[in-house]
């Protein structure tokens, strides 16, 4: 359900992901490939070594915004939601927004719209709000991927996609990356 801002025109609402309602969030690496971003998050929960992969196309717009800055720019459109010392259990990291600074920005020649001559106002960005980083990202109509990996360690999950993303790989899972290790160190 959307909720007004205190900021004229603009909405929001919580947007249910697998790391949207945590203790803690932490940002633990990024990657950009010539195709594709991806974001590795780690949740501060009873699963300590899960690490949470969300993707989506490099042709989206997203950018990413120190803590201490974001309070005083996205920050403004969830206000007085998430003051910034009080933060408990109950925190809810991930929403969608209408209206936005961003969209506006980036729609200025309707091009998010499709050229249409009205801005389509469906059109919303994703937040994610972690312990360090705010990012934020337009998918209209679209949805990131989320995967989720146990018990890997982010060097080599960073590593598996970097490969996986060169245009002559053969690597599709996680499993085909230990065995391409595997060749690499017999040889």
């Amino acid at each position: 359900m959307k909720i007004k801002s205190q900021i004229k025109n603009v909405y929001f609402e919580k947007w249910h992901t697998p790391i949207g309602r945590c203790q803690s969030l932490w940002l633990s690496a990024t990657l950009q490939t010539i195709d594709s971003v991806y974001f590795f998050f780690r949740l501060e929960s009873d699963v300590a070594k899960d690490i949470h992969v969300m993707s989506f196309s490099r042709r989206h717009p997203y950018r990413m915004t120190d803590e201490d800055l974001a309070y005083g720019s996205i920050g403004k459109y969830l206000a007085p939601l998430h003051p910034k010392k009080e933060r408990d259990s109950k925190f809810h990291h991930t929403y969608k927004l209408w209206g936005t600074n961003l969209i506006e920005d980036l729609d200025q020649f309707k091009v998010l719209s499709d050229y249409k001559k009205k801005r389509d106002k469906n059109i919303f960005e994703y937040l994610i709000i972690t312990q360090d980083e705010w990012i934020e990202f337009i998918l209209y109509p679209h949805e990131p991927d989320w995967k989720v990996f146990h018990d890997v360690k982010i060097d080599t999950l960073v590593d598996y996609y970097l490969k996986k993303s060169r245009s002559d790989s053969k690597i599709d899972t996680l499993e085909d990356y230990y065995r391409y290790l595997k060749e690499v160190s017999l040889n």
